[in-house]
């Protein structure tokens, strides 16, 4: 599923109306940040200058 824009668990109350149970659930995108799949769980890596372009941009 992928939604554009929501809010506090929105996607759990939408699948719970329809009688579904979210079991787990995983932001991959944030204000045009996209995760990058390549990096382990737990491990962090500065923002490129781009990157917090966009951040400043969604503000």
């Amino acid at each position: 599923m992928t939604i554009y824009e929501g809010k506090f668990h929105q996607v759990k109350r939408m699948f719970h109306a329809v009688g579904k149970e979210v079991l787990y659930l995983q932001r991959v995108a944030f204000g045009g940040l996209v995760l990058d799949p390549s990096l382990p769980l737990g491990q962090v890596r500065e923002l490129t200058a781009a990157e917090l372009d966009l951040l400043g941009e969604w503000r």
